[in-house]
């Protein structure tokens, strides 16, 4: 199942369009995901366990100086607190691409052009909001995290992650098409990074 968001351009704005498909304007890149057609149901159950979420990582030729045992071990970490009580684990596979890779596949896939951050390839087709196990493709864009985590003060790895889970977290249900759902959405990933220790990174840096 594959439909593409933008969230963004703002992490503070966000745009959405039809049969599947929305694009960046002109401001700057976008975010882009496959979402399911379920909707976030309740908040998932503190006291389960986190099921393990088996992330595989595939590097794109000059992409592979990301700090990648690091960026593994955030990814691993925050999916598998996003999927407790919701799902009982899966694979979720990784290509870290640049900008022109991105930028071909952002058009290809979702008739957008130019570069995002994430585009997300859900193989349960929206079942592991209801407990199926994750099986997730994403293509995510180091460009784009290097560039944002300059203005968000924090590692390029920080951002990869943020990003991972924000496109894992339509495969569980979660969307972004209205202000409602953008806000409990990214509530949610706020949610994930403070469960582990970590600061915000959605918001970070936009007030400083």
């Amino acid at each position: 199942m594959m439909t593409c968001e933008t969230t963004t351009q703002g992490r503070g704005e966000h745009a959405s369009g039809e049969d599947g498909a929305s694009g960046a304007d002109d401001a700057g890149p976008s975010r882009s995901c496959v979402s399911t057609s379920a909707e976030a149901g309740e908040p998932p159950d503190a006291g389960s366990s986190a099921p393990r979420i088996d992330v595989e990582l595939t590097f794109a030729p000059g992409t592979e100086w990301v700090i990648q045992r690091m960026y593994h071990s955030l990814c691993e970490r925050l999916l598998g607190e996003a999927a407790r009580g919701v799902c009982d684990g899966g694979t979720v596979r990784v290509r870290i691409v640049g900008d022109d890779e991105m930028a071909g596949a952002h058009e290809r896939f979702c008739g957008v052009p130019g570069t995002t951050d994430v585009i997300t390839f859900d193989l349960a087709s929206g079942e592991s909001a209801d407990g199926a196990e994750l099986d997730v493709d994403l293509l995510v864009c180091v460009d784009v995290a290097r560039r944002e985590a300059l203005k968000r003060r924090h590692t390029v790895e920080i951002e990869l992650a943020l990003y991972t889970l924000h496109g894992v977290l339509h495969a569980l249900g979660y969307d972004d098409r209205d202000e409602a759902s953008y806000e409990r959405m990214h509530a949610r990933e706020d949610e994930v990074f403070r469960a582990l220790g970590l600061e915000d990174a959605f918001g970070r840096g936009e007030s400083e």
